[in-house]
């Protein structure tokens, strides 16, 4: 009987998710930070 296999299937799922976020973060908060300080320069 085999308790344990050597791989399974979506254990790395968070991990992939992780980099993928770290990858994607400073464009996206550079993106929102543009809009926001845009947004209070405009406003009168």
């Amino acid at each position: 009987m085999v308790l344990k296999q050597g791989w399974v299937k979506g254990r790395y799922m968070l991990t992939i998710s992780t980099q993928e976020i770290d990858q994607q973060a400073p464009a996206i908060l550079e993106k929102k930070l543009y809009k926001f300080i845009k947004g209070c320069l405009d406003a009168k």
